[in-house]
């Protein structure tokens, strides 16, 4: 039981590491690096595998390609930096306690167990 709590929770762990560092690679690149995430989703996908692609490509850039493209439609560039800048301190923040989360409800399972 604790080996498939803690897979889940590793799965879950590695995605949001991927989320943190292409939201880092974003803030320090900028549109360069959004456009390279692009490059990954496969527009009309055909078969299995271009499915997969993108799957994969919204689990590993979703988050921080959402919020981009979002404040840069609706504000001025600078703004849309700043406030990416400013969402980005505060993904890393609610990512720390999510892990510390995980930390605390691992110790609690491994004592209950």
């Amino acid at each position: 039981m604790i080996l498939v709590v803690n897979s889940i929770f590793l799965i879950i762990g590695i995605l949001l590491t991927f989320q943190l560092v292409m939201t880092f690679v974003a803030n320090l690149v900028g549109h360069s690096a959004i456009s390279f995430m692009k490059l990954t989703y496969v527009c009309n996908p055909q078969t299995i595998h271009d499915r997969l692609i993108n799957r994969l490509f919204y689990a590993i850039y979703g988050i921080p390609l959402y919020f981009y493209t979002r404040f840069m439609v609706r504000y001025t560039y600078l703004k849309a930096r700043l406030l990416f800048f400013i969402w980005s301190i505060a993904f890393f923040f609610v990512s720390f306690i999510f892990i510390a989360m995980y930390g605390i409800f691992i110790e609690w399972f491994e004592r209950v167990l």
